[in-house]
């Protein structure tokens, strides 16, 4: 078969070889990009219900063949979404995080106003992936990992404004859950319509009650660690 047979001709026979000038390898890449952009606006405008294999390859325009070259599934699909949309997610509030120097309030309003901008953005995607994700296996084990990641994100920041607990204490890691699953919470309950006001105000309230807990959390560390070598000096 020559080169630059069209591409929907060249995939059927033993041998893969070159379209245009591009890799097979990299044509297949491209595809799976090209599914995994269109689920994502898919699941912006028509919901879960309306991201399906046929609804994918028609905006793509590829055959159906070609889903299935990348995905066993519409539910392998929507965990790879969920992939990316994650990595993007924890790629823009550490962008934001880092831009704000070192100052505490500062990193943490950055942070919030970031998550809040993602929010008030992509609001169908976040309901789909935070509250719908609970109803899907694959998806809340990511959702799960995902509050993992940030949890590690928030307590190392910790550690870099308070300094690091003593050998063996808990606290930070697990005021760290605590701040993540709250703050997944939080947004989960703006969006769903429990909680008034703007995204802004949620963002302003979000950056109070972290620094208050941050504190308190470092307060009851240092007076732990007091606690600590009090005890081993009368032990002594």
């Amino acid at each position: 078969m020559a080169q630059g047979t069209p591409e929907a001709a060249d995939e059927g026979g033993p041998v893969r070889r070159k379209w245009r000038g591009v890799e097979p390898d990299a044509r297949t890449a491209e595809r799976r990009e090209r599914i995994i952009e269109a689920a994502i606006e898919l699941l912006s405008t028509e919901g879960l219900g309306g991201t399906t294999v046929r609804a994918v390859c028609a905006r793509t325009g590829l055959h159906s063949r070609y889903f299935y070259e990348s995905f066993d599934s519409i539910a392998a699909l929507l965990v790879a979404v969920f992939d990316l949309l994650s990595a993007r997610f924890v790629d823009h509030i550490t962008q934001a995080a880092d831009a704000a120097g070192d100052d505490p309030r500062a990193r943490v309003e950055a942070v919030m106003e970031a998550c809040a901008e993602v929010f008030r953005q992509q609001t169908e995607l976040v309901r789909i992936l935070t509250i719908q994700a609970v109803g899907n296996e694959d998806l809340n084990q990511r959702r799960i990992q995902m509050l993992h990641r940030v949890s590690a994100m928030i307590e190392a920041d910790a550690y870099r404004t308070y300094g690091r607990p003593p050998p063996g204490d808990r606290l930070a890691a697990v005021s760290a859950r605590f701040m993540a699953g709250g703050l997944a919470e939080l947004f989960v309950a703006w969006i769903d319509g429990e909680l008034g006001g703007t995204v802004e105000d949620l963002a302003r309230d979000g950056t109070d009650v972290l620094l208050a807990l941050a504190e308190a959390t470092a307060t009851v560390g240092r007076d732990r660690a007091r606690r600590t070598v009090r005890m081993a000096r009368r032990e002594s």
